[in-house]
């Protein structure tokens, strides 16, 4: 089953910070899933990096702060995958989810 995906991805923009090393990049998603999200940056950041990501969800009063790691990187930005995730952060991104349609 190497190569296909756990979680659907969904066609979601919204800000995030992506923290590593010391410094901080702030950045838009392009696509989510509740493994992690693609994300527009490029950067020093190199493959395998253990970053943290800092983003607020909508339905959420408080900012979601996950540790990640690059997974792949693109000429135009990074996928990025959770580790893990609290409860509510999982809830708020399905509120997310609800209406967007999947993309594979």
């Amino acid at each position: 089953m190497s190569g296909q995906r756990v979680h659907e991805r969904y066609p979601l923009r919204f800000t995030v910070t992506v923290l590593h090393e010391g410094a901080a990049y702030t950045t838009e998603t392009r696509n989510v899933s509740l493994g992690g999200f693609f994300v527009e940056l490029v950067g020093p950041i190199p493959f395998n990096a253990p970053v943290r990501v800092v983003f607020r969800l909508a339905s959420l009063k408080e900012d979601t702060e996950v540790d990640a790691t690059v997974r792949w990187k693109q000429p135009d930005g990074l996928g990025l995958q959770f580790g893990s995730l609290r409860a509510i952060d999982v809830w708020g991104l399905n509120q997310l989810f609800k209406a967007q349609t999947s993309i594979g």
